[in-house]
Order: structure tokens, then C-alpha cells, then sequence
């Protein structure tokens, strides 16, 4: 009997919130944890961060989550990688399409999820939301963001610190809706260790310095973190919508 087992699947625990930041009216962020009897064991949790018009940004990060649940779920039986790897790809034809729909305005939203299944933990995204691994000793991220600035780091023009306060620090190279094709970033499989935590969350978040999500994170459990971390955000300024979702394996 492998170690998945014997801990006892559904004893996962996963934490969300989702929250409109200080200088916002509306929230374009969505996020799921989801599961589905067609594929007993597997759990998906996805975050997403609209951008657009007001209802368009919150239609597109809504419409990605829906999409991304349906056809991962529907593809149950296949490989977790490749069942992201489409599930986003459709999420980001049905946004460009919906978009086309509407003269002279275009939408779209970032997308990071996380598939858990007895053998590992699995990850795809495009944008610059974030997933990170949470152990006892570190905190470590997992994505990379596809920014402007991220990509001005990677060929020495920019600095962390530089790139922190650049005016295109938000500018994203890479997002659903934004092409009629997606490039989506497929990490190789990730073990299971006893007592690991994972974070998604949307950009808003960063607002909170690595040191502090980590201790909120180990020291609380996924709920209370996730309410926290939003709340700490929003002190700091909230110039953005706030998304965080906590899972904790047992």
C-alpha cells in the first residue's frame, strides 16, 4: 500500500480565499478546488486572474475555471500532464473566441492549477500567477512568471530589485485569451512528502514578503492561512485583487 493511500486521500486539506483589493470595486480573480467520481483520488485546484473590463476580466478568469474542470475531468484515465496541458489549451480558445465575439474589447487571465494524485503533485500555467511548494524548511516557487520584467531579469537587463519597481512590472507575455494558441509551462512531476503545503495565488499577494507567507502558512491551518494572507495583502495597499488558496498534504 503506497504512502497515499495509507494517509488517506481525502484527508487533504485545502484553504481559499479570494478578495477584492483596496483600490479595486470588482474581483477578477476566481478560484475551484475540485474532484470529480470519474477520477476518484485526483484533486484540482486552479487559480486564475482576469484581465479586461470590469465583467470581462472576472467573465474570463470564470469561464477558464469552468473550462479547465470540465476537460481535465473529462480526459480521466490519461496522463495528468497532458490532461492539463489540453484543459488549459481549451480554456484559452473559449476565451479568445468569447472575445473576438466583441468589437474592440479583449479579455483574458492567467492560470495556474495543481493536479494531486496518489503518484504526485502536477502543475501548468500561463501568466504570472504563482505556485509554490511549502516544506518545513523552505518555501520555494514553483512557476515562472511570463512577464516583460521576468524576461528582462533572465537576459541581465533588469535586477530583482529593478524589476520589483519597473512601470512594466505587471505587463504579462503570456495569458488565456491573448492568442488564438497558448504556450503552456508543464512541470515535471513533483513527489509527495508528509506534511508539504502548497500555495496558488494570484499577483496581488506579493504584496507579502516570501518570509512571511511561509510562517502564516506552517504555523496555521489552510483556511485560517489563506484569510490571513489575503488580509495582510490588503494592508499593505491592496492595489490588486488577492487570491490564495493553501493545500496541505497530511
Amino acid at each position: 500500500m503506497n504512502w497515499w493511500r495509507r494517509k488517506k486521500r481525502n484527508s487533504l486539506q485545502v484553504g481559499e480565499r479570494s478578495a477584492v483589493g483596496q483600490v479595486r470595486s470588482e474581483n477578477q480573480d476566481a478560484c475551484a478546488h475540485l474532484t470529480d467520481e470519474r477520477d476518484a483520488g485526483v484533486n484540482l485546484c486552479i487559480v486564475a486572474d482576469g484581465m479586461g473590463g470590469h465583467d470581462d476580466g472576472r467573465e474570463a478568469s470564470t469561464l477558464a475555471v469552468e473550462i479547465v474542470g470540465e476537460v481535465f475531468f473529462e480526459m480521466a484515465g490519461e496522463p495528468i500532464p497532458n490532461r492539463l496541458q489540453r484543459s488549459l489549451e481549451a480554456a484559452n480558445v473559449a476565451i479568445w473566441n468569447r472575445s473576438n465575439g466583441r468589437a474592440g474589447r479583449r479579455m483574458g487571465t492567467t492560470c495556474t492549477t495543481l493536479a494531486l494524485n496518489e503518484s504526485g503533485a502536477f502543475i501548468a500555467h500561463a501568466g504570472d500567477s504563482r505556485a509554490y511548494r511549502i516544506t518545513r524548511k523552505r518555501m520555494e516557487q514553483l512557476t515562472q512568471d511570463h512577464t516583460v520584467v521576468q524576461e528582462m531579469m533572465q537576459a541581465g537587463i533588469l535586477t530583482e530589485e529593478e524589476a520589483a519597481a519597473h512601470p512594466k512590472r505587471n505587463a504579462l507575455t503570456r495569458a488565456l485569451g491573448m492568442d488564438d494558441t497558448i504556450e503552456v509551462d508543464v512541470l515535471p512531476e513533483l513527489p509527495l512528502q508528509a506534511r508539504d503545503r502548497y500555495l496558488l495565488c494570484s499577483d496581488g499577494l506579493l504584496l507579502v514578503d516570501e518570509q512571511e507567507i511561509y510562517q502564516i502558512v506552517r504555523e496555521h491551518t489552510p483556511q485560517e492561512a489563506c484569510d490571513q494572507l489575503v488580509a495582510r495583502a490588503n494592508e499593505r495597499g491592496g492595489h490588486d485583487n488577492i487570491t490564495a488558496m493553501v493545500i496541505a498534504l497530511p
